[in-house]
């Protein structure tokens, strides 16, 4: 990528990353992750295929990965977490927001609002399904964000055989 990508790339990983840091997660690449209880929290900086050497756009993603869950080997990924959300679906707007960039002024300024969505929805988000006890709540309930109902019906038996193992 263009030197222009990375600095606006950086920009904007940065401001996540004022936002994230002090709420105990670190930075690997363009996804911060944190462990809380027995579960792990992940938030991504994706950029689309239409990102350019001038152009950045740009989502955030956040999920939820549950290492009882994971297959023998597998690391922690938002592709791989059975609870994800972007994080416009969770900003009262409700559907998926990406941002444009091609300027530094248009980087500081959506950094700056990234970093907002964060801490006043994503975060929050992310606070309320802090273990698998929540998760199982949260599924039982029928709500599942990110998955099918079919995998959810799945993926609940699956941890539910996979806790009463690990409780013996």
């Amino acid at each position: 990528m263009d030197e222009m990508n990375r600095r606006f790339t950086a920009i904007l990983l940065e401001a996540m990353r004022n936002v994230l840091r002090p709420a105990g997660f670190r930075a690997q690449g363009r996804v911060f992750h944190r462990r809380v209880h027995d579960v792990v929290h992940l938030v991504q900086l994706q950029k689309s295929q239409t990102s350019s050497a001038s152009l950045v756009s740009a989502t955030v993603n956040l999920a939820v990965w549950v290492p009882i869950l994971a297959a023998h080997g597998e690391h922690q990924s938002v592709a791989t977490a059975p609870c994800n959300a972007r994080l416009g679906s969770v900003m009262p707007i409700g559907r998926d927001t990406w941002w444009e960039v091609s300027s530094d002024v248009e980087a500081e300024a959506s950094g700056l609002a990234i970093a907002s969505a964060l801490q006043r929805f994503g975060i929050p988000w992310l606070n309320a399904i802090d273990s698998t006890d929540a998760l199982l709540a949260q599924w039982e309930s029928g709500r599942a964000p990110g998955l099918t109902d079919g995998q959810r019906t799945r993926i609940l038996q699956r941890l539910r055989v996979l806790r009463g193992a690990h409780a013996i």
